[in-house]
């Protein structure tokens, strides 16, 4: 509920600019869907498809530091920024948003 508020809002900041994005609806959902199922994007995909989220997700680029086995970043896409610090500050527990789940279950 409280996305799809913040969704109408820069809906609404766009209707106010000069130029118009064709089928922003279908990139706005498109966006959101691949957010809520990253994981299972990264899991199945080959490793184009890992590339592609990777830049994605870290625009700059990861360096790993070999002597810690971390791994460090400069810049995060705002998206998934804002995403994880919803997370972490909703309601003050961790919470996931919801995954869309087209599989049939195992039972």
């Amino acid at each position: 509920m409280k996305k799809q508020m913040e969704i109408n809002q820069v809906k609404e900041k766009l209707e106010g600019t000069d130029y118009e994005i064709s089928n922003l609806d279908f990139y706005i959902e498109k966006s959101v869907e691949i957010s809520q199922n990253i994981h299972k994007l990264w899991q199945l995909g080959s490793l184009d498809v890992k590339k592609k989220i990777q830049k994605l997700v870290f625009p700059e680029g990861i360096v790993v530091d070999t002597t810690n086995r971390t791994y460090l970043t400069s810049n995060v896409n705002s998206f998934f920024l804002a995403k994880s610090q919803f997370m972490r500050t909703s309601r003050g527990i961790k919470e996931k948003l919801p995954i869309k789940n087209d599989e049939e279950s195992s039972m």
